[in-house]
């Protein structure tokens, strides 16, 4: 589905008895019989573009199958013709799963899972949960341009070239009660048929079912049967189409991690004067003052900034070193201006805490650290990270003000005692709120996360405590405290303050 190489379409398939479809660890064998939807539970659609051939991988790397007899398997380790399937959506959102080389649906429950059968019946269909996180971005494909929430508030827009700022993260909210999917702007609001934004997605005029079609999405409303489109200049989001064409579609895509960038003279860096970065603005007020971080593997990203913007906007790399493009030959300049990548455009990353601050430091291919001039400007000339280099900066995660967190164990949610456990099938969202670089969160019950005596965390706070933040890949931070442990997922679900290592995975949050 995605056009991220980091974002795949990881699902759980709910059959019609409400159990889901489990790839047992020993063997690859096949059952429906939980209620939940965890590791074994989770599933990778793989599709091949220009064909509505799918392939269903588990969690064990092998692929879902059906021979000639009907008999349903997860064993083969490379996929075949017999790993070959054709997803037929139904009206009510539901998928009937047929073998493309025997024409058998799959389907049935417990044990008794089979695939001989060349009629749709009930319990040949199935639900499906998206496990992927649900904040992404939303790419219309016909106007080239993502869906986010326009200044005023009202409704939701595709109308920005380029995803950027915290209006452009869209969560895609799963309905239990009838397999439907509710779309929900940056300021938790939904989305309804009629363009309008809900407070509440229990109103069935915000569901919407999820079609698939080569790895891209199409929302169909559960009571009217109209598309999603978008109409206008400014490209409103409203249901209001009976057929499907590429106005109706869309692509998920990665919402990258964007962060603001303060330097030690407190003023923040940007590019509003032109191409040269400078820590020289008070605020970050406008999207010049916002930097995209994508990940390459290892500590090593690619850092962006939004050189124009209205519907002209683009966006372009960081580049340190001889820059032929400005004319500028220095060895330690530093441009963002390129679309064209390579070593200039590669930073080692960093993260450090001093003085109590949670400080960035990135490192250019020359081997210097990005460090502030006398006169504001950013040079790779630092031979160290550190604040008396003036080459670390305090950062701001700025596109999640409201955060979910996802682990290979499921998701984040608060328990009735205020415990936070990570083994959930759904998440709860919470509220990042930065300070010093540190990040604090908030639960929707107002209380904030706490790491108790006993080292487990708690939504329990009536003050913050502020966690170090470092990013991974992926989309991925790891949360530490003031005495220098990590948050941790045990295998039972708790979230404990004893990870020694944040690359550790289960130190490791999805966000």
């Amino acid at each position: 589905m995605a056009t991220k190489a980091d974002l795949e379409w990881t699902f759980g398939l709910i059959n019609h008895a409400g159990t889901y479809l489990t790839c047992e660890t020993f063997g690859g064998k096949l059952n429906c019989v939980t209620r939940s939807l965890k590791k074994k539970q989770i599933f990778t659609l793989e599709t091949d573009e220009g064909t509505d051939v799918v392939r269903f991988r588990t969690h064990l790397g092998t692929y879902l199958g059906v021979d000639i007899d009907g008999k349903v398997s997860a064993n083969a380790d490379e996929a075949g013709a017999n790993n070959q399937f054709i997803i037929e959506a139904q009206k009510d959102g539901r998928w009937a799963i047929k073998s493309n080389e025997h024409g058998f649906y799959f389907g049935g429950s417990g044990e008794g899972l089979t695939a001989f059968v060349k009629e749709i019946s009930e319990d040949r269909l199935w639900s499906m949960h998206l496990a992927q996180h649900p904040m992404v971005t939303l790419y219309n494909v016909k106007r080239k341009a993502f869906v986010h929430l326009p200044d005023d508030g009202e409704g939701l827009t595709a109308d920005e070239i380029v995803a950027w700022g915290p209006d452009a993260v869209i969560s895609i909210v799963f309905n239990p009660e009838n397999g439907s999917y509710s779309i929900q702007g940056a300021n938790g609001m939904y989305l309804t048929a009629s363009g309008a934004l809900i407070a509440d997605n229990s109103d069935t005029s915000s569901h919407f079912v999820l079609e698939i079609d080569g790895g891209r999405v199409s929302f169909k409303t559960v009571d009217s049967h109209k598309y999603l489109t978008c109409l206008g200049s400014q490209g409103l989001c409203k249901a209001t189409k009976s057929a499907k064409t590429d106005d109706e579609t869309f692509e998920m895509r990665n919402a990258y991690p964007q962060i603001t960038l303060k330097s030690v003279n407190g003023k923040y860096v940007s590019i509003q004067g032109g191409i040269e970065p400078s820590a020289n603005q008070k605020s970050a007020s406008t999207d010049k003052e916002i930097f995209q971080m994508e990940p390459l593997g290892g500590d090593q990203f690619q850092l962006m900034g939004l050189t124009m913007t209205g519907k002209d906007a683009q966006a372009k790399y960081f580049h340190a070193g001889p820059d032929a493009e400005s004319g500028h030959a220095g060895e330690d300049g530093v441009h963002v201006n390129t679309l064209e990548l390579g070593a200039n455009t590669t930073f080692n990353v960093e993260f450090s805490g001093e003085a109590g601050v949670n400080y960035i430091a990135f490192k250019a291919s020359n081997g210097k650290y990005l460090a502030q001039q006398m006169n504001g400007y950013l040079k790779a000339k630092a031979d160290e990270a550190s604040a008396d280099a003036k080459s670390v900066f305090e950062f701001s995660i700025v596109n999640r003000p409201r955060i979910a967190f996802r682990t290979t164990r499921g998701f984040a949610r608060t328990m009735e005692s205020g415990l936070i456990e990570i083994n959930k099938s759904f998440p709860d969202v919470y509220s990042l709120e930065g300070a010093d670089g540190k990040f604090a969160i908030l639960d929707q019950s107002g209380k904030y996360w706490t790491v108790g005596d006993n080292l487990n965390t708690s939504a329990a706070g009536a003050s913050p405590q502020y966690f170090y933040v470092e990013l991974y890949q992926n989309s991925r931070l790891s949360l530490r405290t003031e005495g220098g442990k990590y948050l941790r997922v045990d295998q039972s679900g708790p979230l404990v303050a004893n990870g020694t290592d944040g690359a550790d995975p289960d130190c490791q949050f999805e966000y």
